[in-house]
């Protein structure tokens, strides 16, 4: 019976200490959600900070486009290759005595 009461006392204080951390980690991830939607909130002000970049000769950030799913050939249609781009060379290939593209 005394071993049953000594591994409770045990078992409070990792409970205890287990509580504290948690919350800590709950406060933390509140004011973290606060900054994200006080950021989300300021977007459209955000976007039309682009337009002075451009007037400047910045940079324009990249825009990711997806490509089209292409559809699978109907059987007795001829199938059409698409155009491949070349792959520039890197310095490895370079040093190894390859030839730059």
């Amino acid at each position: 019976m005394e071993l049953i009461q000594e591994i409770g006392t045990y078992a409070g204080f990792a409970a205890v200490v287990g509580l504290a951390v948690l919350s800590a980690l709950y406060f933390s991830q509140a004011r973290d959600v606060r900054r994200l939607r006080e950021w989300a909130g300021r977007a459209p002000e955000r976007a039309g900070e682009g337009q002075p970049m451009a007037a400047t000769g910045a940079p324009a950030p990249k825009t990711v486009t997806a490509r089209p799913a292409q559809q699978p050939a109907k059987p007795g249609q001829p199938t059409t290759a698409q155009p491949t781009t070349a792959q520039p060379a890197t310095a490895a290939a370079v040093a190894a005595g390859g030839t730059p593209a």
